[in-house]
């Protein structure tokens, strides 16, 4: 039987989401997750799962209780095996590929067919049987997969945060675009990882801030160091220009909070503010990097301006209205309790 062109777009949308470096870089998450308990009737089910009912076989409750460790709030206890970060680091890209999911079906870019819902109630219960799993979900604020879950009926413990749907598929394609240029760039990379602990290539937070506001190091004149210190600031640079871009071509106010959502964590480093069940940031980097790339230019009508500054304010007034408005559908969420 010959499919019609929106079944076969549908099947092209899916498979761009698929298509990508969360799907390979998420596998070994994935296998080391992998349940022996028998969820193929719950995926199957119309019917609500609640996973805090799920019966685990003994081998399941077992490495629940290994992965609790291995998953901890690294706030609370660092991580410090490499075993652990492997796992951690993969886990996350399992979980993006899910936060797109989400972000495609509010969106309007995929549809939600019986077909599509099985599917993903398998992929999810496929991760989230583990406790753990779902304790990492939350203290990270994967709200996304949150609603997702809520999306195909299954419950899960923690705050849920609805994403109502906006029907801006060219929003989500721009999106999914500018995500794969993100994770792409190389600079930008450095720079994230220098984001989530402060410490990179030999030097720290002091050796950074000192590059930034005067283009010295206190090392000496090292080379290599200040070959990493430039990768690292024009990766946030570039990451600034990049969510600029993408957040000036969003005008529909559930996609901004949506996508504002995705880049939370990063957003609430970078901005040095504290973001209750998502981040704990300690300092300002948009000041430095303001002090680093915040020199004026003449445009085309005499005019002074400065377009990386006009960017960061872009990306800080995204940053505040995503804030405000996840406070405002915590207190809601809240109340219904």
């Amino acid at each position: 039987m010959q499919k019609t062109g929106t079944d076969n777009e549908q099947r092209e949308r899916l498979s761009s989401i698929k298509d990508g470096p969360w799907i390979c870089e998420g596998r070994f998450a994935l296998d080391q997750l992998n349940p022996k308990t028998d969820l193929a009737p719950v995926s199957s089910s119309s019917q609500v799962c609640k996973l805090e009912d799920l019966i685990l076989v003994e081998r399941d409750r077992l490495l629940d209780e290994k992965l609790r460790i291995s998953l901890r709030d690294h706030r609370i206890s660092p991580i410090t095996l490499n075993s652990e970060l492997k796992l951690r680091d993969s886990l996350d890209w399992a979980l993006t590929y899910f936060q797109l999911l989400e972000l495609a079906l509010a969106s309007g870019y995929i549809e939600l067919s019986d077909e599509h819902r099985t599917e993903i109630r398998s992929s999810l219960l496929s991760v989230l049987w583990s406790k753990s799993v779902r304790e990492f979900v939350s203290t990270y604020g994967y709200f996304s997969v949150l609603s997702l879950c809520e999306r195909v009926g299954i419950k899960i413990e923690g705050q849920f945060i609805p994403i109502q749907k906006s029907k801006d598929e060219i929003g989500f394609a721009t999106f999914l675009c500018a995500y794969r240029e993100w994770i792409s760039d190389k600079s930008i990379e450095e720079w994230l990882g220098f984001l989530d602990d402060y410490r990179f290539r030999g030097f720290g937070t002091k050796a950074l801030l000192s590059f930034l506001n005067s283009g010295e190091l206190p090392t000496g004149g090292n080379k290599i160091i200040e070959e990493h210190a430039n990768k690292i600031a024009f990766g946030a640079y570039h990451s600034v220009t990049l969510l600029a871009n993408l957040f000036s071509s969003i005008n529909d106010d559930d996609a901004k909070f949506a996508y504002g959502l995705f880049f939370l964590y990063w957003l609430g480093k970078l901005f040095g503010q504290n973001v209750p069940g998502v981040v704990e940031s300690a300092h300002d980097w948009s000041q430095d990097l303001a002090q680093k790339f915040g020199t004026s230019e003449i445009d085309e009508d005499g005019f002074e301006t400065n377009l990386f500054l006009i960017d960061l304010q872009r990306v800080r007034d995204t940053f505040k209205y995503t804030v405000k408005r996840l406070e405002i559908v915590r207190t809601k969420y809240n109340q219904s309790c």
